[in-house]
């Protein structure tokens, strides 16, 4: 996203500014605002809508990463940088990828618990692979739609929860000492 790029050059001005914790706490309250947005998305949002929705997401992750990585960088001597960063890009793709398993469990087990009668998994999957989407009972269409939605609505309810507690702990167990020296 370009407003990803945008995010990356402004987080520099705004963590000089304001400070590395006051940004991520900024970055973070902005998190924590899409996810509400997105937790009440409705079932077909105006593209246009959707639209905004993901540059405003790509100019927050431009902010927040530019500045976990500014923090990483002043967090350690010049001649650990590079292990500094190494781990960072690791802890974060870690994270990723625990992350997308969690949200895939998820939506799995809700998948399961609340399958309409006479469809299954499969035609979930067909439901999202257009050249199969033909193949899913006319009759159940609607309703499946509806149990997707419903899912990944549960998904972003958990994102929303942990963006919460994320900020709750930030603000509880803040070391201002730390802080205020970058």
């Amino acid at each position: 996203s370009f407003l990803w790029i945008y995010g990356s050059f402004v987080a520099p001005r705004i963590f000089k500014r304001i400070g590395l914790w006051k940004t991520i706490v900024l970055g973070s309250l902005m998190s924590l605002c899409l996810a509400t947005v997105i937790v009440f998305f409705p079932k077909t949002p105006p593209l246009f809508f959707f639209m905004i929705l993901g540059a405003f997401h790509g100019f927050i992750l431009g902010v927040t990463f530019t500045t976990f990585t500014i923090g990483v960088q002043q967090s350690v001597t010049k001649e650990h940088i590079e292990e500094a960063m190494s781990v960072n890009s690791l802890v974060r793709v870690g994270g990723n990828t625990v992350m997308i398993a969690v949200y895939g469990v998820i939506l799995n087990t809700f998948m399961r618990l609340f399958m309409i009668k006479g469809a299954n998994l499969n035609m979930m999957n067909k439901l999202m692979d257009r050249k199969a989407l033909h193949l899913v009972p006319q009759n159940l269409l609607e309703s499946l739609r509806g149990l997707l939605y419903q899912g990944i609505r549960i998904i972003f309810i958990t994102v929303f929860l942990i963006l919460l507690v994320n900020l709750i702990v930030m603000v509880v167990f803040r070391t201002p000492d730390y802080f205020e020296e970058m």
